[in-house]
């Protein structure tokens, strides 16, 4: 794929409730981060982490948090996200 990428990674919390969360995932270098939303994203190499948001950070066991991303760029697109 080449082009642009909006993307949305979900947490689902299948434990006890989290007071805070992190997750990650592979994006090839050919692949520039752009836009982010509802939560702090870093990268190193190919790894992006996505950390919860102040308003986001608490999930209930079997409660849901979110959060974007834009990029741009060409080359495989990531089809896992664990946690961090």
């Amino acid at each position: 794929m080449a082009g642009r990428l909006p993307g949305h990674r979900h947490v689902r919390n299948e434990g006890p409730a989290l007071t805070t969360w992190r997750a990650r995932f592979d994006l090839p270098s050919t692949w520039t981060l752009g836009s982010t939303w509802n939560g702090a994203f870093t990268r190193s190499g190919t790894t992006v982490t996505v950390a919860n948001a102040s308003w986001n950070a608490a999930v209930p066991t079997g409660g849901t948090a979110s959060a974007g991303l834009t990029a741009t760029g060409s080359g495989p697109l990531p089809t896992t996200c664990a946690p961090a």
